[in-house]
C-alpha cells in the first residue's frame, strides 16, 4: 500500500508540510489540544534537531518560541502559511522555473547536514544548493554540522559562512 505514497521516509519526516496545509480546522483543531499547542511546538522543535531534543535552545529562546507560538491566532497563522505554500506559492514558483525567472541578488544558502530537507534530498540530488540554484542566479552555500534551527545549534559556523559573504558584497 505504502508504494503509491512514494519516499515514505522523507514524507514521514516531512509530515508537517501536509499536515498544517489541511483545511481549516481540522490542523489547528488537533494542534491546541489541551495545551495550546505547546506539545507540537516542543515535539516539533527537538525532532527538527540533529541531538533530537531541546538541549541546543536557550530556555529563554524556548519561551519567546512558545509565546510567539501557542495561541490560536498564531496557529492558525501557521497553518495558513502552509496552505499557501502547497498552492498559492508553489503555482508561482512553478511559473517562475516554467519562464526562467530567478532571483538576482547573490544569495548563501544554509542548512543543517542533518536537517529533514538535507537528508531527504541527500540520496536523490546535490541537495538544498542544487536546489536553490534552480531558484537564483548567483547561489553559494553549504551544510552545516546541525539540524534545521541553525542559529541555536551552529552559531559559530553560521558566522563562519555569513561574515565572508556579506563582506564580499
Amino acid at each position: 500500500m505504502y508504494q503509491g505514497f512514494g519516499d515514505v521516509t522523507a514524507g514521514l519526516k516531512a509530515y508537517h508540510w501536509l499536515f498544517l496545509a489541511q483545511p481549516d480546522p481540522f490542523p489547528e483543531t488537533m494542534i491546541q489540544g489541551t495545551d495550546n499547542g505547546k506539545h507540537f511546538l516542543e515535539h516539533t522543535l527537538a525532532s527538527w534537531t540533529r541531538k533530537k531534543t531541546l538541549d541546543d535552545f536557550d530556555e529563554r529562546a524556548l519561551e519567546e518560541y512558545r509565546n510567539a507560538y501557542c495561541n490560536k491566532t498564531r496557529i492558525h497563522s501557521t497553518c495558513e502559511d502552509y496552505r499557501a505554500g502547497a498552492f498559492l506559492d508553489r503555482a508561482y514558483d512553478e511559473k517562475d522555473l516554467e519562464n526562467g525567472n530567478k532571483i538576482q541578488t547573490p544569495m548563501l544558502a544554509v542548512w543543517g547536514n542533518t536537517g529533514l530537507f538535507a537528508e531527504s534530498m541527500r540520496d536523490k540530488s546535490e541537495g538544498p544548493l542544487e536546489i536553490w540554484q534552480k531558484y537564483a542566479q548567483n547561489v553559494c552555500g553549504k551544510a552545516l554540522e546541525c539540524g534545521h534551527f541553525i542559529t541555536e545549534e551552529d552559531p559559530e559556523g553560521l558566522a563562519e559562512a555569513l561574515i565572508p559573504f556579506l563582506l564580499k558584497g
